[in-house]
């Protein structure tokens, strides 16, 4: 499948490991970097926070006299019997006599636990480059976005071995069989290969065809789950079909067209000059209280009172998403 292009929170994600390691590198607060640019993201006051926050976990262990120097960003292949090219690139790695730590920084919205098979699989190829008085991992996710920035899974070596064996090989031998099976879950939020995918596109004819006025609430509920995922197969097609049509090739009945376009003035500054003095055609309002709240934060919090939030009305929303009101 040809690369898809990162979207803005998985933009922002990069811009923060970028300014993490150099942070880390020079040995300066994350804060420093304030309003500079790391791989095209201006970085904010919030988004040095949260590189603080793993800046601070991986210098507890540097500055720990039993703890090595931290590898960082450093790329693991697994040794395995079937000769598939396993690999990855793993935030944080750092160990003692006794323990090594896998660490990885994550910014995104979604909690994510550390007992996650990524984890495991960075613990299991970086395992046989580790000293045999190493016993015990502890596999760290340093999400600073969430109410626990930081989250522990412990396992020693010889259950992650026994996973290794029972689990992670079983498992790529059957991605290298020549029909294997589609498992669909939580991780196909993020796939690239969704557009293509048989079970994503079957769902989406299903919906096509369902009988929705005849319908319980039972059904109209698996339906509503369904459609959302089908919504987002159709995204990342027709993402698919720009990038195609993008690079030259032809569609019998699409066609890539310009954007409605929005007036705006070549030169405001010119503008202002000539219109000032007639009353009504120019304003002066404040930014809105994101931007105050992101660019001045104090200044935000002395005018806190004056904030308002109100709903311009409903939608459809999951019940057990966060902060939402029901």
């Amino acid at each position: 499948m040809p690369r898809t292009e990162a979207g803005q929170a998985a933009r922002i994600g990069t811009a923060v490991h970028a300014l993490s390691d150099m942070a880390l590198m020079m040995g300066e607060k994350a804060n420093r970097y304030i309003g500079e640019a790391f791989e095209g993201i201006t970085i904010t006051e919030e988004m040095a926070g949260w590189a603080q926050v793993y800046i601070d976990f991986v210098e507890s262990f540097e500055n720990d006299e039993s703890f090595g120097a931290a590898l960082i960003e450093e790329r693991v292949v697994l040794a395995n019997p079937l000769s598939a090219h396993v690999f990855g690139t793993a935030d944080c790695l750092i160990w003692s006599d006794t323990e090594c730590v896998v660490a990885d920084l994550k910014t995104g919205q979604i909690n994510v636990e550390p007992d996650s098979a990524q984890l495991k699989l960075y613990a299991c190829a970086v395992e046989p480059n580790l000293p045999e008085s190493v016993k015990d991992f502890s596999l760290v996710i340093v999400q600073p976005t969430q109410p626990q920035p930081i989250k522990t899974f412990k396992i020693t070596r010889h259950d992650l071995n026994v996973w290794r064996q029972d689990v992670l090989f079983p498992a790529i031998k059957r991605t290298l069989e020549p029909n294997p099976d589609i498992v669909e879950g939580e991780h196909c939020r993020w796939c690239p290969a969704r557009s293509a995918c048989p079970k994503k596109r079957e769902a989406v004819a299903v919906i096509a065809k369902a009988e929705v006025d005849a319908m319980d609430s039972d059904a109209m509920n698996a339906l509503l789950n369904m459609a959302v995922d089908a919504q987002q197969t159709i995204e990342a097609i027709q993402k698919r079909a720009f990038k195609f049509l993008e690079s030259g090739k032809g569609l019998d009945d699409w066609t890539l067209v310009a954007k409605r376009a929005t007036r705006k003035w070549s030169n405001e500054k010119e503008v202002m000059s000539r219109v000032e003095e007639i009353p009504g055609t120019v304003k002066r309002i404040p930014i809105t209280p994101a931007q105050m709240e992101k660019q001045f934060p104090d200044m935000y919090q002395s005018l806190a009172e004056l904030v308002t939030a109100e709903s311009s009305g409903l939608t459809l929303g999951r019940k057990d998403a966060p902060n939402i009101t029901v």
